[in-house]
């Protein structure tokens, strides 16, 4: 890998950090030329905006996230289980919290982010209901998850309510609070109605 590319990738990591625990308005280019020893200039070579910098942040993220479904799928056929695993990586500690959701950062922040960027954060939640709904889908089809409604209410409604157990357990700084909310929502799809 050369000096571009590695320079390149340390300048979306910083900011992909940074975003997570701040959200768009509140990091700066100082911040990431502090955190990994480079000048603000160098950061203007790869990204001429902040906005320009929050897109490719974005997109990189929607890309993790599409490999990591691929992996959930690989891991196991079993919808239920695909869902569990969702569920569970979120939940993984992050700074003593839930990992937090760069998207959910972001869609607080909707009204005063760059065009670029609210498309960015529209096409994860996208992605991710369609992932979500076909998890549900397959798994309702099997007989191992069950809702009522359609796969995509059931999806939208499986998210918005992982997003809120994140943030809710960060406003309290207690993990368990997702775990607790997360496990009782898995329950939920796993009962016959």
């Amino acid at each position: 890998m050369d000096n571009h590319s590695t320079t390149y990738q340390a300048i979306l990591a910083s900011a992909l950090t940074l975003m997570q625990r701040c959200g768009y308005n509140a990091f700066s280019y100082a911040d990431i030329a502090e955190q990994i020893g480079i000048r603000k200039a160098s950061i203007h070579y790869y990204f001429p905006s902040k906005h320009d910098l929050a897109q490719a942040v974005v997109a990189h993220y929607r890309a993790l996230a599409r490999a990591g479904f691929a992996a959930l799928q690989q891991m196991t056929a079993d919808p239920a289980q695909q869902l569990e695993a969702y569920v569970a990586y979120f939940g993984e500690e992050v700074d003593g919290q839930p990992r937090m959701c760069l998207c959910a950062l972001l869609a607080a922040e909707m009204l005063t982010l760059p065009a670029i960027v609210r498309v960015e954060v529209q096409g994860y939640y996208h992605e991710h209901e369609a992932w979500l709904a076909q998890v549900l889908e397959s798994g309702q089809q099997q007989g191992s998850l069950h809702f009522i409604g359609t796969a995509a209410m059931a999806a939208q409604t499986l998210l918005a309510t992982l997003e809120g157990a994140m943030l809710a357990a960060r406003a309290y700084g207690q993990r368990e609070r997702y775990l607790q909310i997360s496990a009782a929502m898995l329950q939920q799809y796993r009962e016959t109605r």
